[in-house]
Formats: C-alpha cells, structure tokens, sequence
C-alpha cells in the first residue's frame, strides 16, 4: 500500500488533514467501528473497466482513489458515500460500492 501525506481542503464541506500512511488506528477509530461504522479501507476494482481503486479510511473520512489516481476526499456513511470533489455519492452494498450511472467497485482485498 503507498503510502503519503494529504492536506486537502474543499470549501463547504470543511477540511481533512492527515498524515494517511494506510492505517487507522487509535482510540477514535476502534470506537468508530464499535458504534457500528462501515469499514471500507482497501482495494477495490472498478468493474466497468478492470481498473485497480483504493480507500484509505481514518474513522468516517476516507481518501478515494481511482482507476487514474485521482484522489479525493470523501465521507463514510453506513449505507453511502459522499465524495464532494467529485460531486458524486454511492451505495454501500456489501463489498461493492454502487455509483449512481449503476457502475461499481468491488472490494478485492
């Protein structure tokens, strides 16, 4: 898993900052998937395509990456995403995460 440093920030919406190496971790993450939050970190496949994707989760913010390396940041929901920079929510069913056009991606590892 790569691993690298993010300041992002999107009017609105409020900033993320991290310093993401791929992991999660700590008090507040453990409580997180205690209270019932959806665990999305790793990588997936966009099926329309083939290509590779990948999210990176602290908590209820992730990182999502895809098929071309765009990253965006985005919020974790059970039952949904939100990824405001790509102006765009999904479906969380199981391992895929369903976009609105019906394409998806499906959790590989």
């Amino acid at each position: 898993m790569a691993l690298f440093n993010i300041t992002l920030g999107n009017p609105g919406v409020g900033n993320f900052q991290g310093g993401w190496n791929g992991h999660g971790g700590g008090m507040y993450q453990n409580e997180f998937y205690n209270q019932g939050g959806v665990m999305l970190q790793g990588v997936w496949i966009n099926v329309a395509n083939g290509g590779q994707c990948e999210i990176t989760q602290q908590g209820n913010q992730g990182m999502f990456i895809n098929e071309r390396g765009s990253q965006a940041y985005g919020m974790i929901y059970p039952g949904r995403v939100d990824i405001p920079a790509w102006n765009t929510s999904g479906m969380i069913a199981g391992n895929r995460i369903v976009w609105p056009d019906g394409n998806y991606w499906e959790r590989i590892q």
